[in-house]
């Protein structure tokens, strides 16, 4: 029974391992891009560490700063408090397959969180609820109804947040908040950061994509473009040896008690 739990127990570690979850800030890749929505000066840059969207407010409160891509598993990063920002809240991911994701160049004509539908070309919505910590995933087409960040002259930072419509795929999948980070743990600027990550894009394995994101007033506006990997057998075959293992210790205590 102690060789048993022996094989077990390793195989889980390595299967574990082989995930590529991301953990300790160990994030991956840095896929994040720039908006297009910028003057090219100070805060309104290309960058997005040390940058928001021109003439909004410019310090580390509002800066979303990067989108890192780990095998499967996509992170946020930002000076912007996720969780406890009670004036404008966080949104929704927004995911682009198509290569079509329409972004910093819509112009609204006045304030107000608006629903409107899905004229941004994106594909998918991660619905996240900061509440329960978990998210629910949607199929979303130009028929779903999404709603705008607040400041008209923010609108190249919308959508903000899902609405209705779509296909839900799956719902209540978990994700991890951090806060309290420093310069040194994620490599921006600023102080203090914090971290959403635990997004597992899997249903997207071997596509190409865009991501989007942003808080209610669209003071900030952070973009990614990356691909997820297709699973490797690696971890069906590791798995497949230990099942294997597990045989061989029952078989011969079979033999050993005839």
């Amino acid at each position: 029974m102690k060789k048993l739990f022996t094989v077990l127990a390793i195989s889980f570690v390595m299967i574990r391992f082989l995930s590529g979850n991301a953990s300790a800030l160990s994030l991956g890749t840095d896929i994040t891009i720039s908006d297009r929505n910028n003057t090219g000066t100070a805060w309104y840059s290309d960058r997005e560490d040390q940058e928001v969207e021109p003439g909004m407010v410019a310090n580390q409160t509002w800066d979303l700063e990067g989108f890192f891509l780990n095998g499967t598993i996509l992170s946020m990063v930002g000076g912007y408090d996720f969780i406890n920002n009670t004036e404008y809240t966080s949104g929704d991911i927004f995911i682009d397959i198509n290569g079509d994701a329409v972004f910093g160049d819509i112009d609204g004509s006045s304030d107000g969180f608006k629903s409107v539908s899905n004229i941004y070309g994106y594909d998918y919505v991660i619905d996240l609820d900061f509440s329960t910590f978990s998210y629910d995933l949607y199929s979303i087409d130009s028929s779903t109804l999404l709603t705008t960040s607040y400041y008209k002259q923010n609108q190249g930072s919308s959508p903000w947040r899902y609405e209705s419509g779509g296909s839900l795929l799956s719902e209540n999948i978990s994700f991890t908040y951090g806060t309290g980070f420093s310069d040194a743990d994620t490599g921006f600027l600023g102080g203090s950061h914090n971290l959403v990550t635990d997004i597992d894009m899997g249903f997207i394995a071997g596509s190409d994509f865009i991501a989007h994101f942003t808080m209610g007033c669209g003071n900030d506006n952070l973009m990614a473009d990356g691909t997820v990997p297709t699973p490797e057998p690696a971890s069906m075959i590791l798995l497949g040896s230990g099942l294997i293992g597990m045989g061989g210790l029952v078989r011969r205590k079979k033999v050993g008690n005839n």
